[in-house]
């Protein structure tokens, strides 16, 4: 067996794992590191990448069925985001309301649970 980074032009190998969702979204800086046995098939993959992490949305409890301060801070937010340059991020939901409004403006479910670890 073999290790190595996968060059972007072989990203389409990974259709069929785990990664396949990611091919399409996985930015430039991205390093794959796949496993492959002897016959060059691929049997092990894994993905590292940077990502703008969107995270702690507060509303008052009393403003949160109007829709007006979820509106201002999608836009504030949205507006950050593209001054910096950023066209996607990674946000989570706990509440159903949330998960509705993030598929609502386009959020693609990921797959399990998310964590972060201490490195």
């Amino acid at each position: 067996m073999t290790r190595r980074i996968l060059a972007r032009d072989e990203y389409p190998r990974l259709v069929g794992t785990y990664l396949e969702p990611l091919i399409e979204a996985l930015p430039l800086d991205a390093d794959v590191i796949v496993v492959e046995d002897a016959n060059g098939v691929i049997v092990g993959g894994w993905s590292a990448f940077p990502v703008t992490h969107l995270e702690g949305i507060f509303i008052a409890p009393e403003h949160q069925k109007t829709g007006r301060v979820a509106r201002h801070l999608l836009a504030g937010m949205t507006e950050q985001l593209k001054a910096r340059g950023i066209r996607r991020v990674v946000t989570a939901a706990i509440t159903p309301d949330v998960e509705d409004l993030i598929r609502r403006i386009g959020g693609t479910p990921l797959q399990g649970a998310h964590f972060v670890v201490e490195i």
